[in-house]
């Protein structure tokens, strides 16, 4: 969504490269012949519906400060959810607020924490997050919420529609969370779509922890019942069974040379 790879044709491409523009954690796209009318109408659609799943949309607005991260909004009756932190921007705060604003702000880990603390102070919401990814650099340890152990946890609700996973390896702390009603898992930066690679990945260059750990993560989402899987970076993907998805997991083991012992 923060990237352009071809000049548009169409003004839905417009529209689409508009939003890449104010999306870039870099500020490195650039138009000729903008009006603001055009601008305000693409922000006006963001944030952005996700093929499959009527009640998660793509937030936009990525940060430097996440590695461009992308950020999500998830609609729910108990109160949305925002995954990860988007870049700090009153146009997108003014959206999310028209969409019912957020109860939770989720963190997958200290990655892609950025203007965490703008967002929990304009929105109201409790920050979630496991403890081993608190920074007093990063001022997470104001997190409302600071999970401990191996999980799985609810919501501070108790609902039912919502579990969070510890998924360590990428970090220690490492989080997915399961949002039921449209089998969507967020992965933070723990499993995504490589383009290069054409299959799941774990980004082993980027692990923080132990690539080991986080593939034993991966084995145990085998067992986890998802059909989108969300990632911050990397593509998302869209599986038409669980038999697929859990061929693609079994896939990226193998191809990581993961061994059980």
């Amino acid at each position: 969504m923060s990237a352009v790879t071809r000049q548009p044709t169409s003004p839905a491409d417009r529209e689409k490269a508009l939003q890449a523009l104010v999306s870039c954690p870099t500020f490195s796209i650039h138009v000729n012949n903008r009006n603001s009318g055009e601008l305000a109408a693409a922000t006006n659609a963001m944030p952005i519906s996700v093929e499959g799943c009527p009640n998660v949309f793509v937030c936009g607005y990525t940060s430097e400060d996440s590695f461009g991260a992308t950020s999500y909004l998830v609609l729910r009756d108990g109160g949305n959810i925002l995954i990860d932190s988007p870049r700090f921007s009153p146009v997108l705060l003014k959206r999310i607020k028209a969409m019912g604003g957020a109860r939770y702000m989720w963190l997958s880990h200290k990655d892609d924490v950025c203007d965490h603390a703008k967002w929990a102070e304009a929105l109201g919401c409790t920050r979630i997050i496991h403890d081993t990814e608190v920074t007093r650099r990063q001022g997470t340890t104001a997190c409302e919420v600071q999970l401990e152990g191996e999980g799985p946890w609810a919501l501070p609700d108790g609902s039912d529609d919502v579990e969070i996973i510890h998924t360590p390896g990428h970090t220690e702390g490492s989080l997915c969370l399961l949002f039921k009603p449209d089998k969507a898992l967020f992965t933070g930066d723990h499993l995504a779509q490589s383009a290069r690679l054409g299959r799941l990945t774990i980004f082993r260059q980027y692990n923080k922890d132990s690539a080991r750990v986080q593939l034993q993560s991966i084995k145990r989402l085998q067992n986890v019942d998802f059909l989108h899987l969300l990632p911050g970076h990397g593509r998302r993907v869209h599986y038409e069974s669980g038999t697929n998805m859990r061929s693609d997991l079994a896939m990226v083991l193998q191809a990581e040379g993961f061994v059980v012992v």
